[in-house]
């Protein structure tokens, strides 16, 4: 993009972006890069993927209850099961989380 001083812009992208799974089996694989709170207290976890992307984690109850052992530089994969709706009527999101296993990782 050019203005009218002639100058080049080159847009910024950015660089995480939120993994959202909308299908049954839909998988997040990688090396926990980052653990924060957000506005409202809830841990999010930024996922570093094989192919050089992070995409940030929902903060779904569920899915938190799961990830309470999970620390920095784990390897984790977390896998979307769909939802089941609650005696209330509103959805739940369920997940499957799993780690390897500190003693087995070759880094």
């Amino acid at each position: 993009m050019k203005n009218n001083n002639s100058r080049e812009w080159i847009e910024q992208q950015p660089k995480t972006e939120y993994w959202n799974p909308e299908t049954k089996g839909e998988e997040l694989e990688g090396v926990v890069s980052n653990i924060v709170l957000n506005a409202f207290g809830k841990k999010s976890y930024t996922i570093l993927t094989s192919d050089g992307k992070e995409k940030i984690t929902p903060t779904h109850s569920l899915l938190l209850s799961r990830m309470e052992d999970i620390k920095l530089k784990d390897i984790i994969k977390i896998v979307y099961e769909g939802e089941k709706e609650r005696k209330n009527g509103n959805p739940l999101k369920l997940y499957k989380v799993y780690k390897e296993p500190r003693e087995e990782r070759v880094l």
